[in-house]
């Protein structure tokens, strides 16, 4: 038996299939037009991520966003109908001031309206 078979047959010296799966990844994302944005299918397979998975969106101080998935016992947090109209129910981690969340919903209307 030759040295390459003897190094392919020793399982030992082989690394492990998963290395790759721990090693970070960073992929260019772009935002839609209606601010949606596609995790990659090789990201959701890592997590466990599929269709209907509840994530949680942390912004935290500086450019950066974390996703963390919601576990199932946990009331999950989202959209909703209310009175007929579908809603976000999320819940804040701080508190916010009028005059921002105004500027944000006087932003996002003017955005539909040259749509």
């Amino acid at each position: 038996m030759g040295a390459f078979s003897q190094l392919a047959n020793s399982a030992s010296l082989l690394p492990s299939p998963t290395w790759a799966s721990k090693l970070p990844v960073m992929i260019r994302l772009t935002i839609d037009r209606f601010g949606r944005v596609i995790i990659p299918k090789q990201v959701r397979r890592r997590h466990g991520w599929g269709p209907g998975t509840a994530l949680s969106l942390y912004d935290e101080d500086g450019p950066a966003i974390r996703l963390e998935s919601v576990p199932p016992s946990e009331d999950p947090l989202g959209l909703v109908t209310r009175d007929g109209h579908l809603v976000f129910d999320c819940e804040w981690l701080a508190p916010l001031d009028q005059d921002p969340v105004r500027d944000i919903l006087e932003e996002s209307r003017r955005e539909r309206e040259t749509r």
